[in-house]
Protein backbone atom coordinates (compact mmCIF):
# COMPACT_ATOMS: atom_id res chain seq x y z
CA UNK A 1 0.00 0.00 0.00
CA UNK A 2 2.79 2.32 0.93
CA UNK A 3 4.65 1.40 -2.23
CA UNK A 4 1.57 2.12 -4.30
CA UNK A 5 1.14 5.58 -2.76
CA UNK A 6 4.82 6.38 -3.30
CA UNK A 7 4.61 5.26 -6.92
CA UNK A 8 1.51 7.37 -7.42
CA UNK A 9 3.22 10.46 -5.91
CA UNK A 10 6.23 9.96 -8.19
CA UNK A 11 3.91 9.59 -11.17
CA UNK A 12 2.14 12.83 -10.26
CA UNK A 13 5.42 14.67 -9.79
CA UNK A 14 6.68 13.42 -13.11
CA UNK A 15 3.56 14.62 -14.85
CA UNK A 16 3.81 18.09 -13.30
CA UNK A 17 7.47 18.40 -14.30
CA UNK A 18 6.62 17.28 -17.82
CA UNK A 19 3.86 19.90 -18.10
CA UNK A 20 6.20 22.66 -16.87
CA UNK A 21 8.86 21.66 -19.38
CA UNK A 22 6.34 21.58 -22.21
CA UNK A 23 4.98 24.98 -21.18
CA UNK A 24 8.45 26.50 -21.04
CA UNK A 25 9.25 25.08 -24.45
CA UNK A 26 6.00 26.46 -25.90
CA UNK A 27 6.68 29.92 -24.43
CA UNK A 28 10.19 30.04 -25.89
CA UNK A 29 8.85 28.87 -29.23
CA UNK A 30 6.09 31.51 -29.17
CA UNK A 31 8.56 34.32 -28.34
CA UNK A 32 10.80 33.16 -31.16
CA UNK A 33 7.89 33.17 -33.61
CA UNK A 34 6.89 36.68 -32.52
CA UNK A 35 10.47 37.90 -32.92
CA UNK A 36 10.64 36.41 -36.40
CA UNK A 37 7.35 38.05 -37.39
CA UNK A 38 8.49 41.46 -36.15
CA UNK A 39 11.81 41.02 -37.98
CA UNK A 40 9.92 40.25 -41.19
CA UNK A 41 7.69 43.29 -40.68
CA UNK A 42 4.57 41.25 -39.98
CA UNK A 43 1.86 42.62 -37.75
CA UNK A 44 -1.50 41.25 -36.83
CA UNK A 45 -3.05 38.66 -34.52
CA UNK A 46 -1.18 35.85 -32.73
CA UNK A 47 -3.09 32.91 -31.18
CA UNK A 48 -1.59 31.25 -28.08
CA UNK A 49 -2.75 27.92 -26.62
CA UNK A 50 -3.45 27.71 -22.88
CA UNK A 51 -0.75 26.17 -20.71
CA UNK A 52 -1.44 22.57 -19.74
CA UNK A 53 -3.62 21.68 -22.69
CA UNK A 54 -7.38 21.80 -22.45
CA UNK A 55 -10.04 22.98 -24.79
CA UNK A 56 -10.23 26.61 -23.65
CA UNK A 57 -10.54 29.13 -26.53
CA UNK A 58 -7.25 30.74 -27.58
CA UNK A 59 -6.53 34.24 -26.33
CA UNK A 60 -6.07 36.91 -28.97
CA UNK A 61 -3.44 39.58 -28.68
CA UNK A 62 -2.68 42.47 -31.04
CA UNK A 63 1.03 43.01 -31.38
CA UNK A 64 0.62 46.55 -32.72
CA UNK A 65 -2.45 47.66 -30.78
CA UNK A 66 -0.72 50.73 -29.35
CA UNK A 67 0.67 51.77 -32.69
CA UNK A 68 -2.79 51.69 -34.23
CA UNK A 69 -4.00 54.17 -31.62
CA UNK A 70 -1.27 56.76 -32.16
CA UNK A 71 -0.87 56.69 -35.95
CA UNK A 72 -3.11 59.44 -37.33
CA UNK A 73 -3.47 61.37 -40.52
CA UNK A 74 -1.51 64.58 -40.07
CA UNK A 75 -3.77 66.41 -42.48
CA UNK A 76 -6.97 65.51 -40.66
CA UNK A 77 -8.85 67.91 -38.43
CA UNK A 78 -10.25 66.37 -35.22
CA UNK A 79 -14.02 66.23 -35.32
CA UNK A 80 -15.80 68.84 -33.26
CA UNK A 81 -12.95 71.35 -33.40
CA UNK A 82 -13.29 74.66 -35.19
CA UNK A 83 -10.85 75.31 -37.92
CA UNK A 84 -8.61 78.31 -37.53
CA UNK A 85 -7.15 80.70 -40.11
CA UNK A 86 -4.38 78.24 -41.02
CA UNK A 87 -6.61 75.34 -42.16
CA UNK A 88 -5.48 73.12 -44.99
CA UNK A 89 -8.90 73.76 -46.49
CA UNK A 90 -7.43 77.01 -47.68
CA UNK A 91 -4.78 75.40 -49.85
CA UNK A 92 -6.96 75.38 -52.94
CA UNK A 93 -7.57 79.10 -52.58
CA UNK A 94 -3.84 79.67 -52.33
CA UNK A 95 -3.29 77.72 -55.54
CA UNK A 96 -5.89 79.92 -57.17
CA UNK A 97 -4.27 83.04 -55.77
CA UNK A 98 -0.74 82.13 -56.87
CA UNK A 99 -1.75 83.34 -60.31
CA UNK A 100 -2.81 86.71 -58.89
CA UNK A 101 -1.55 90.02 -60.17
CA UNK A 102 2.18 90.37 -60.57
CA UNK A 103 2.01 93.80 -59.00
CA UNK A 104 1.17 92.05 -55.70
CA UNK A 105 4.73 90.82 -55.42
CA UNK A 106 6.12 94.14 -56.56
CA UNK A 107 4.47 96.11 -53.78
CA UNK A 108 1.94 97.81 -56.07
CA UNK A 109 -0.98 95.83 -54.74
CA UNK A 110 -3.15 98.04 -52.48
CA UNK A 111 -3.44 95.26 -49.88
CA UNK A 112 0.34 94.96 -49.53
CA UNK A 113 0.72 98.73 -49.54
CA UNK A 114 -1.55 99.05 -46.51
CA UNK A 115 -1.00 95.82 -44.59
CA UNK A 116 2.53 94.86 -45.60
CA UNK A 117 5.51 95.11 -43.20
CA UNK A 118 6.84 98.23 -44.98
CA UNK A 119 3.64 100.16 -45.54
CA UNK A 120 4.23 103.59 -47.05
CA UNK A 121 1.06 104.84 -45.39
CA UNK A 122 2.31 104.20 -41.86
CA UNK A 123 5.35 106.42 -41.78
CA UNK A 124 6.45 108.28 -38.67
CA UNK A 125 5.43 111.62 -40.18
CA UNK A 126 1.89 110.50 -40.97
CA UNK A 127 1.45 109.04 -37.49
CA UNK A 128 2.55 112.31 -35.93
CA UNK A 129 0.11 114.21 -38.16
CA UNK A 130 -2.77 111.95 -37.11
CA UNK A 131 -1.87 112.27 -33.42
CA UNK A 132 -1.79 116.05 -33.77
CA UNK A 133 -4.97 116.04 -35.89
CA UNK A 134 -3.31 117.77 -38.80
CA UNK A 135 -5.09 116.99 -42.04
CA UNK A 136 -5.01 118.36 -45.58
CA UNK A 137 -8.31 118.76 -47.41
CA UNK A 138 -8.86 118.70 -51.15
CA UNK A 139 -11.66 118.34 -53.67
CA UNK A 140 -11.60 115.43 -56.10
CA UNK A 141 -13.70 113.96 -58.91
CA UNK A 142 -14.33 110.23 -58.39
CA UNK A 143 -16.10 109.45 -61.66
CA UNK A 144 -19.65 108.21 -61.32
CA UNK A 145 -19.41 108.50 -57.53
CA UNK A 146 -19.36 112.28 -57.96
CA UNK A 147 -17.23 114.93 -56.28
CA UNK A 148 -15.50 113.96 -53.05
CA UNK A 149 -13.87 115.80 -50.17
CA UNK A 150 -10.56 114.02 -49.53
CA UNK A 151 -8.82 114.22 -46.15
CA UNK A 152 -5.22 113.05 -45.77
CA UNK A 153 -2.68 113.36 -42.94
CA UNK A 154 -0.17 116.14 -43.54
CA UNK A 155 2.77 114.81 -45.52
CA UNK A 156 0.92 111.76 -46.82
CA UNK A 157 0.86 111.09 -50.56
CA UNK A 158 -2.50 110.71 -52.25
CA UNK A 159 -3.22 107.11 -53.30
CA UNK A 160 -4.59 108.42 -56.57
CA UNK A 161 -7.40 107.02 -58.66
CA UNK A 162 -6.25 104.42 -61.16
CA UNK A 163 -7.44 101.19 -62.71
CA UNK A 164 -5.72 98.90 -60.18
CA UNK A 165 -8.44 96.95 -58.37
CA UNK A 166 -6.14 94.49 -56.59
CA UNK A 167 -8.59 91.63 -57.22
CA UNK A 168 -7.36 88.06 -57.38
CA UNK A 169 -7.68 86.34 -60.74
CA UNK A 170 -10.83 84.37 -59.99
CA UNK A 171 -12.63 87.34 -58.47
CA UNK A 172 -11.44 89.60 -61.29
CA UNK A 173 -13.00 87.19 -63.78
CA UNK A 174 -16.24 87.26 -61.79
CA UNK A 175 -16.22 91.06 -61.80
CA UNK A 176 -15.58 91.30 -65.53
CA UNK A 177 -18.36 88.80 -66.19
CA UNK A 178 -20.75 90.96 -64.17
CA UNK A 179 -19.76 94.06 -66.14
CA UNK A 180 -20.88 92.40 -69.36
CA UNK A 181 -24.39 91.95 -67.96
CA UNK A 182 -24.80 95.34 -66.24
CA UNK A 183 -25.56 98.79 -67.56
CA UNK A 184 -23.89 100.60 -64.64
CA UNK A 185 -20.41 99.24 -65.37
CA UNK A 186 -18.61 102.59 -64.95
CA UNK A 187 -20.13 103.11 -61.51
CA UNK A 188 -18.95 99.65 -60.50
CA UNK A 189 -15.43 100.30 -61.79
CA UNK A 190 -15.15 103.65 -59.99
CA UNK A 191 -16.45 102.19 -56.73
CA UNK A 192 -14.13 99.18 -56.85
CA UNK A 193 -10.99 101.18 -57.60
CA UNK A 194 -11.83 103.58 -54.78
CA UNK A 195 -12.44 101.03 -52.03
CA UNK A 196 -9.86 98.68 -53.55
CA UNK A 197 -7.19 101.23 -52.65
CA UNK A 198 -8.34 100.92 -49.00
CA UNK A 199 -9.45 104.52 -48.71
CA UNK A 200 -12.22 105.12 -46.20
CA UNK A 201 -15.34 105.98 -48.20
CA UNK A 202 -18.41 107.69 -46.79
CA UNK A 203 -21.31 108.02 -49.23
CA UNK A 204 -23.76 110.73 -48.22
CA UNK A 205 -26.04 110.21 -51.21
CA UNK A 206 -27.02 106.93 -52.85
CA UNK A 207 -29.42 106.18 -55.66
CA UNK A 208 -31.87 103.41 -54.75
CA UNK A 209 -31.60 101.95 -58.24
CA UNK A 210 -27.87 101.36 -57.81
CA UNK A 211 -27.89 99.91 -54.29
CA UNK A 212 -27.59 96.39 -55.68
CA UNK A 213 -24.43 97.45 -57.53
CA UNK A 214 -22.95 98.83 -54.29
CA UNK A 215 -23.67 95.57 -52.49
CA UNK A 216 -22.12 93.40 -55.17
CA UNK A 217 -18.94 95.48 -55.52
CA UNK A 218 -18.37 95.87 -51.78
CA UNK A 219 -18.99 92.16 -51.16
CA UNK A 220 -16.45 91.36 -53.87
CA UNK A 221 -13.89 93.63 -52.19
CA UNK A 222 -14.52 91.99 -48.81
CA UNK A 223 -14.02 88.47 -50.20
CA UNK A 224 -10.85 89.62 -51.93
CA UNK A 225 -9.54 90.97 -48.61
CA UNK A 226 -10.29 87.69 -46.81
CA UNK A 227 -8.58 85.53 -49.45
CA UNK A 228 -5.48 87.74 -49.58
CA UNK A 229 -5.20 87.67 -45.82
CA UNK A 230 -5.44 83.88 -45.88
CA UNK A 231 -2.79 83.66 -48.57
CA UNK A 232 -0.38 85.80 -46.57
CA UNK A 233 -0.91 83.77 -43.39
CA UNK A 234 -0.14 80.48 -45.14
CA UNK A 235 2.94 81.85 -46.86
CA UNK A 236 4.24 83.36 -43.64
CA UNK A 237 3.65 80.07 -41.82
CA UNK A 238 5.95 78.39 -44.33
CA UNK A 239 8.62 81.00 -43.67
CA UNK A 240 8.28 80.61 -39.91
CA UNK A 241 8.62 76.84 -40.15
CA UNK A 242 11.89 77.26 -42.04
CA UNK A 243 13.43 79.60 -39.44
CA UNK A 244 16.07 78.11 -37.19
CA UNK A 245 15.09 77.56 -33.57
CA UNK A 246 17.95 79.80 -32.41
CA UNK A 247 17.12 82.57 -34.91
CA UNK A 248 16.77 86.16 -33.77
CA UNK A 249 13.10 86.81 -32.77
CA UNK A 250 13.21 90.07 -34.72
CA UNK A 251 13.44 88.00 -37.92
CA UNK A 252 9.75 87.14 -37.58
CA UNK A 253 8.56 90.69 -36.88
CA UNK A 254 7.84 91.19 -40.59
CA UNK A 255 5.45 88.24 -40.49
CA UNK A 256 2.86 89.79 -38.19
CA UNK A 257 -0.23 89.01 -40.23
CA UNK A 258 -3.20 88.27 -37.94
CA UNK A 259 -4.92 89.05 -34.68
CA UNK A 260 -6.01 86.80 -31.86
CA UNK A 261 -9.11 85.51 -33.66
CA UNK A 262 -10.08 84.70 -37.24
CA UNK A 263 -12.79 87.32 -38.07
CA UNK A 264 -11.48 90.29 -40.04
CA UNK A 265 -14.62 91.94 -41.45
CA UNK A 266 -17.62 93.41 -39.60
CA UNK A 267 -20.74 94.39 -41.56
CA UNK A 268 -23.23 96.48 -39.55
CA UNK A 269 -26.80 96.37 -40.88
CA UNK A 270 -30.18 97.51 -39.47
CA UNK A 271 -32.54 94.60 -40.25
CA UNK A 272 -32.60 90.90 -41.05
CA UNK A 273 -33.84 91.77 -44.55
CA UNK A 274 -30.69 93.86 -45.08
CA UNK A 275 -28.52 90.97 -43.92
CA UNK A 276 -30.39 88.65 -46.26
CA UNK A 277 -29.54 90.82 -49.28
CA UNK A 278 -25.89 91.15 -48.29
CA UNK A 279 -25.28 87.47 -47.58
CA UNK A 280 -27.01 86.63 -50.85
CA UNK A 281 -24.57 89.00 -52.58
CA UNK A 282 -21.61 87.20 -50.97
CA UNK A 283 -22.92 83.82 -52.11
CA UNK A 284 -23.51 85.18 -55.61
CA UNK A 285 -19.82 86.13 -55.89
CA UNK A 286 -18.77 82.57 -54.97
CA UNK A 287 -20.51 80.61 -57.68
CA UNK A 288 -19.86 76.89 -57.44
CA UNK A 289 -19.33 76.96 -53.68
CA UNK A 290 -21.39 74.69 -51.43
CA UNK A 291 -23.50 76.69 -48.97
CA UNK A 292 -24.14 75.15 -45.54
CA UNK A 293 -27.27 76.05 -43.51
CA UNK A 294 -28.89 77.79 -46.45
CA UNK A 295 -32.39 76.58 -45.60
CA UNK A 296 -32.04 77.85 -42.02
CA UNK A 297 -30.74 81.18 -43.31
CA UNK A 298 -33.73 81.58 -45.63
CA UNK A 299 -36.24 80.74 -42.91
CA UNK A 300 -34.72 83.03 -40.27
CA UNK A 301 -34.00 86.08 -42.43
CA UNK A 302 -37.14 86.24 -44.56
CA UNK A 303 -40.81 86.54 -43.66
CA UNK A 304 -42.49 83.43 -42.23
CA UNK A 305 -44.27 81.16 -44.67
CA UNK A 306 -47.73 82.52 -45.54
CA UNK A 307 -46.97 86.05 -44.30
CA UNK A 308 -47.77 88.92 -46.64
CA UNK A 309 -45.55 91.98 -47.00
CA UNK A 310 -47.98 94.91 -47.09
CA UNK A 311 -45.32 97.28 -48.47
CA UNK A 312 -44.71 95.12 -51.52
CA UNK A 313 -48.33 94.18 -52.11
CA UNK A 314 -49.68 97.76 -51.81
CA UNK A 315 -50.53 99.65 -55.02
CA UNK A 316 -47.67 101.65 -56.54
CA UNK A 317 -47.37 105.10 -54.96
CA UNK A 318 -48.90 104.10 -51.63
CA UNK A 319 -45.51 104.25 -49.97
CA UNK A 320 -42.39 106.09 -51.04
CA UNK A 321 -39.71 104.11 -52.87
CA UNK A 322 -37.07 104.53 -50.18
CA UNK A 323 -39.52 103.38 -47.49
CA UNK A 324 -40.36 100.23 -49.44
CA UNK A 325 -36.68 99.52 -50.20
CA UNK A 326 -35.57 99.91 -46.59
CA UNK A 327 -38.55 98.58 -44.62
CA UNK A 328 -39.86 95.65 -46.67
CA UNK A 329 -39.12 92.06 -45.73
CA UNK A 330 -38.12 90.86 -42.26
CA UNK A 331 -37.35 94.02 -40.28
CA UNK A 332 -36.42 92.32 -37.02
CA UNK A 333 -33.34 94.13 -35.73
CA UNK A 334 -32.29 91.61 -33.07
CA UNK A 335 -29.84 89.34 -34.85
CA UNK A 336 -26.20 88.53 -35.48
CA UNK A 337 -24.57 85.82 -37.53
CA UNK A 338 -21.18 84.63 -38.70
CA UNK A 339 -20.02 83.56 -42.13
CA UNK A 340 -17.03 81.35 -42.85
CA UNK A 341 -15.44 80.93 -46.29
CA UNK A 342 -13.38 77.75 -46.79
CA UNK A 343 -11.88 75.88 -49.73
CA UNK A 344 -15.04 75.26 -51.67
CA UNK A 345 -17.84 76.05 -49.25
CA UNK A 346 -19.54 78.87 -47.41
CA UNK A 347 -20.73 78.11 -43.89
CA UNK A 348 -23.52 80.29 -42.54
CA UNK A 349 -24.18 80.58 -38.79
CA UNK A 350 -20.56 79.67 -38.08
CA UNK A 351 -19.08 80.20 -34.64
CA UNK A 352 -17.90 83.78 -34.26
CA UNK A 353 -14.29 82.91 -33.50
CA UNK A 354 -14.24 80.64 -36.56
CA UNK A 355 -15.91 83.12 -38.92
CA UNK A 356 -14.35 85.36 -41.54
CA UNK A 357 -17.24 87.84 -41.62
CA UNK A 358 -19.62 88.87 -38.84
Amino acid sequence: MTSLIKQTNQSTTTRLLTLLNVSATSLKKRKREEAEEQANGKTGVVSTAPVGGGNAPPTVKKLNARKEMIVIDEGATPSGEDEGPNDKEMDSDVEMEDKAHKESEGGKDPYNAHFGPDSSYLSDSTRISVDNRKWTTSDKDVGKLGRACVLLPEGAASPGHNAVTGLLDKLQATFEDQLLKKSDLQLRKDLLTTIGSYQDLYLTKRDLKSQNAYREVISLHILNHIMKKRRRILKNNEKLSSLQKDADPSDSNALLDQGFVRPSVLVVLPFRSSAYHWITAFIHQLSGYQVENRARFHSEFTLPAGAEDKLLSAPAGTYSEDHVANMSGNIDDYFRTGMKVTRKSVKLFSDFYSSDII
